[in-house]
Formats: structure tokens, sequence, C-alpha cells
């Protein structure tokens, strides 16, 4: 058995070094910027409060107020316009079928038009000949 540390090992350690770093640092940030702080303040009132709210989330939002970014209303955009394209799609592949099959059965017309003709040519050039 091989213990000592192989190329992958040391990449391994290397990836959960960074890892555990940029979590560390993501926690930094948050004690920094008060973020730890709010949440704290927030869970104490609602241990505190006389009566628990039957939709925390709700409470938190109208806690910590109700920021929507508008991000998130280009992306519901967004997925709205991609459902309705989706069934333009579905739609145009329909009339596309319906076109294929009209148009092969114009080529079949086709076919037996020129197929007439060239009986009629055939049967004028043998009553010429007669």
């Amino acid at each position: 058995m091989n213990y000592l540390a192989t190329d992958t090992n040391m990449d391994v350690l290397s990836y959960i070094e960074k890892k555990g770093e940029k979590l560390k640092d993501f926690r930094k940030y948050l004690v920094n910027k008060d973020i730890m702080l709010s949440f704290t303040k927030y869970l104490l009132a609602l241990r505190n409060a006389e009566v628990k709210p039957s939709d925390p989330v709700s409470y938190l939002q109208d806690y910590f107020g109700k920021y929507r970014d508008p991000a998130w209303d280009e992306v519901n955009q967004l997925k709205a316009d991609n459902k309705q394209m989706e069934e333009t799609v579905e739609i145009l592949k329909a009339k596309i079928e319906e076109l294929e099959k009209t148009l092969e059965r114009e080529r079949a017309m086709l076919r037996i038009h020129e197929a007439f003709q060239k009986f009629d040519k055939d049967k004028a050039v043998r009553s010429a000949l007669s």
C-alpha cells in the first residue's frame, strides 16, 4: 500500500482547502456586513414572540422587508416567452407536417397529370401514324 501523497491526493487536498477558505471568507463577509447579527435578531424576535407565526417565511419577509430583485422579473418574463415559443414551435411543426402531406399529394397529382399528358401524346402520335 502506498501511503505517500500522490498528485491526485494533493489535488483533492488542494480543492478541499480552497473550498474551506472560500467558506471561511464567506463567513467573515456575513459577520462584517452584520448579516449574522440581523439573522440573530430575527431568530430572537421569533423565539420571544408570544404568538408564533403560522408562516415563518412571510414573517421573515415582513421582518427584513419585501425586496424583490428586478432580475427575477426578467427571469419570469423569459420563462413566459420560452413557454410561448415552445407552443409556437409545436403549432409550426404541425403546420409543417400538414404542408408536407399536401406537397406529397400535389406531387402525386403532378405525376398522374404528366403520365396522362404522355399518354395523350402517345395516343396523338399513334392516331397520326394510322
